[in-house]
């Protein structure tokens, strides 16, 4: 019983924990933890997403586009078109939904089961037949707890964090409509 509210508690914890993968060069890279543009922008592509420059402004953005020299993305809300040097972009922050119901499903699977034991123990503790108590709710706490994971986890989403390499010579971004 122990083992399963720590595992639970753990998933939990990891569900909540953002990816952080490093931008290095437009080169094919074997690393999973280092990305370059390509793979960036084939997982930017029509994701809702925070751009952060190194100068600390932030904008909310739906997709980027990211080169060499330029980053390229809309304001969600102005809809105001950037073009920013990519050298000034710190990170681009974006949430992957499914990945975040996939985590929820998970986490609320295992969460289920420690619940639906507990709840059984508890449940049918004055009857004196906590084992069939624990049965009945453990047999019913995974799918409830996964149903509400999923719910949740894809709502809210998972992380992904893009942390480029700075770079010499930067200070200027400019907009352009």
């Amino acid at each position: 019983m122990r083992r399963c509210v720590i595992l639970a508690f753990s998933i939990m914890l990891l569900a909540g924990c953002s990816t952080t993968i490093h931008v290095r060069s437009d080169e094919p890279l074997d690393n999973d933890r280092v990305f370059n543009y390509d793979q960036v922008n084939a997982r930017m592509d029509g994701v809702e997403g925070t751009v952060v420059i190194r100068d600390g402004t932030v904008y909310s953005t739906i997709g980027a586009s990211v080169t060499r020299d330029t980053t390229v993305f809309t304001e969600t809300g102005s809809g105001i078109r950037h073009v920013v040097p990519t050298a000034s972009v710190g990170i681009i922050e974006c949430r992957d939904h499914a990945l975040g119901a996939l985590t929820g499903i998970l986490a609320g699977s295992v969460a289920g089961i420690g619940a639906g034991i507990a709840a059984g123990l508890l449940w049918h503790y004055d009857s004196g037949d906590a084992r069939m108590g624990a049965l009945i709710f453990l047999i019913a706490g995974p799918p409830v707890g996964a149903f509400l994971g999923g719910v949740v986890g894809g709502f809210s989403g998972s992380p992904q964090v893009y942390e480029f390499a700075p770079q010499m010579d930067v200070d200027s971004t400019r907009s352009a409509e």
